[in-house]
């Protein structure tokens, strides 16, 4: 879900109504939008946002799904996915 601030200014990704903020967008004097220091077009922040909340939603775990222990190894899927998300993020 991505949420506009009342001034325009900001646009904030939640993955639920209520819930955290996952990432940001502000906008800068020149128009463009900065999204982890680095400035895109509008389309393009709303893209990166909705990119983060859609990782953010597979990396979590369906609910009342059993986890695996604390000191569990990763998995090379797991560890994949993990790299992918950061770059995204960044």
């Amino acid at each position: 879900m991505i949420r506009p601030s009342g001034d325009g200014r900001r646009l904030t990704a939640h993955l639920e109504p209520g819930g955290p903020c996952i990432a940001v967008a502000e906008r800068q004097p020149d128009g463009r939008w900065l999204v982890n220091g680095r400035a895109m077009s509008r389309e393009h922040a709303g893209i990166a946002l909705e990119a983060a909340v859609t990782v953010a939603a597979a990396s979590r775990p369906p609910h009342g799904a059993a986890q695996g222990p604390a000191g569990a190894p990763r998995t090379e899927a797991s560890a994949a996915s993990s790299a992918i998300t950061a770059e995204i993020i960044q």
